[in-house]
């Protein structure tokens, strides 16, 4: 298991390149994958939790916790990871995202 401390960016021919908040600088381009680019999967199913990942990577941590709203009504499953991900931290002094974290029912 890789320390969220120490990871980089990763790349792969076919997976687009992961940003780590805090790490480096985000990239300033639109988020685009390689399935994506290519014109497959085009009306695959993308998670509120996971757009709202895109957003914290972008540095837009209000239009990330709107989808992190949306994924709450939606009753994302992938919420209950919000506690532990480091990938949340810039929102964590966010009382929004306190706000949200005592819905769920996870512990503050």
């Amino acid at each position: 298991m890789q320390d969220h401390t120490t990871a980089k960016n990763l790349q792969s021919p076919t997976s687009p390149t992961v940003w780590i908040p805090g790490k480096r600088s985000p990239p300033t381009s639109s988020v685009t994958s390689a399935p994506f680019a290519a014109g497959k999967n085009t009306k695959a199913y993308v998670s509120s939790c996971q757009v709202a990942l895109v957003y914290l990577g972008l540095r837009q941590n209000d239009r990330a916790m709107k989808h992190l709203e949306h994924a709450f009504q939606e009753h994302s499953t992938l919420l209950v990871y919000l506690k532990m991900d480091p990938r949340f931290d810039p929102l964590r002094s966010d009382s929004r995202f306190q706000d949200l974290l005592r819905r769920i029912g996870l512990p503050q």
